[in-house]
């Protein structure tokens, strides 16, 4: 049972997400101060909650071992999906984004400044004024189809 003031820390280095091996499976690492020494650099992201317990993510510059902990591992994000409980799982991708996000956008594209962040999920130029967000990208699937046939377009 997580005690409501421990928050789950969600540590990336790349891809791979830290969990910790407990009796009853793998889950994401939780604790009033981060599991592993937030670098230097390193922007800790709050993302929200889960069932009321506070999330934040941070990303590694260097891999971490087992030798601290056995209990802790390293797994690709894909590969977490079979050992992480749906909702830790789904939130893991969600810090993996704002992870990515804030990795691809440090500087102003139009005057080349670094970025200030304005809030979780916002950066402004100090220069220009320029505000940037995550960019969404839906999709959609349709199906046409006449009698038998579907159409296929490329």
């Amino acid at each position: 049972m997580i005690k409501k003031e421990h928050t789950l820390w969600f540590v990336f280095y790349k891809d791979q997400v830290l969990m910790e091996q407990h009796p009853d499976g793998y889950h994401i690492p939780t604790g009033q101060e981060p599991p592993v020494k937030v670098p230097v650099g390193s922007t800790i992201h709050d993302i929200g909650d889960l069932q009321g317990i506070p999330c934040k993510t941070y990303a590694l510059h260097t891999p971490i071992s087992g030798e601290e902990s056995p209990a802790r591992v390293m797994m690709g994000l894909r590969a977490s999906y079979d050992e992480l409980p749906f909702e830790e799982y789904y939130k893991a991708g969600k810090a993996f984004e704002i992870l990515n996000w804030d990795l691809t956008t440090r500087y102003c594209p139009t005057c080349g400044v670094p970025l200030k962040l304005i809030s979780d999920i916002g950066k402004k130029c100090p220069e220009c004024r320029q505000e940037f967000y995550p960019h969404i990208s839906p999709a959609i699937i349709v199906r046409i189809q006449k009698d038998d046939s579907i159409l296929m377009v490329r």
